[in-house]
């Protein structure tokens, strides 16, 4: 278990480590600097906010709105009225075969709409994993998916499937169901029980609902359109 502080990113206290269980992680800003009212720039506590999320800079800015395949506006609906229900006991797993459909920007803005979670990239997190087994003990990123009231495990399978994985996926994910803590995956793995094996297969499809987006790549497709 973590006991090491950190820094507060706007203060520069000292941030005594939360405790969880037997898992523990040390928050980037302290509670002072969190409250709206201590008078901190309200963007620089937005940002710090993403950051202890897990969301990536590239989707601070973006949300539904941003969304544009017209194929995939019924999934788009489905994820908003997700926000809109939340708090939820039930996961989701958003599927496409293709890439550059807005699976990561769907469940990234889900994410921000709840206001409270974690998001993973899965190759990521499988690495934090490993080290946490080198050093004896667990890191942030591991004690953040297993206790997160919401985790997004985005592009599940872009990554060498091998037994010590489907291992370590399974006991994450089993742990979040006994425990009633919804997951969302973003996933193009057609056969997940065939990629990921029967065990995670029958507790994934029986806690999470499947979305599938279709449509082409309209990140390319936009790019092609802004051109001269």
């Amino acid at each position: 278990m973590s006991t090491a502080t950190r820094e507060c990113r706007v203060c520069g206290v000292d941030v005594k480590p939360c405790v969880c269980g037997s898992y523990s992680f040390t928050p980037g800003i302290c509670p002072t600097c969190v409250d709206a009212e201590a008078g901190v720039d309200k963007q620089l506590v937005f940002e710090h906010r993403m950051r202890e999320m897990g969301i990536r800079r590239l989707w601070w800015d973006l949300g539904f709105e941003d969304f544009k395949s017209e194929a995939g506006l019924p999934v788009l609906s489905e994820c908003v009225k997700y926000v809109e229900g939340w708090p939820q006991t039930e996961g989701l797993v958003i599927y496409s075969a293709g890439k550059g459909n807005g699976k990561t920007l769907l469940a990234a803005s889900i994410l921000k709409g709840v206001g409270d979670g974690f998001f993973v990239n899965c190759a990521e997190m499988l690495v934090a994993i490993r080290l946490s087994y080198d050093d004896g003990s667990p890191t942030d990123v591991l004690a953040k998916c297993r206790v997160a009231p919401l985790l997004v495990i985005d592009d599940m399978g872009a990554h060498k499937t091998t037994d010590w994985v489907q291992e370590q996926l399974y006991v994450l994910l089993n742990y979040r169901i006994e425990e009633i803590l919804p997951t969302i995956i973003t996933t193009k793995a057609e056969d997940f029980s065939r990629v990921f094996g029967e065990r995670i297969g029958s507790r994934v499809f029986g806690h999470c609902r499947v979305l599938t987006l279709k449509g082409g790549d309209y990140r390319r497709e936009k790019h092609e359109k802004e051109e001269p």
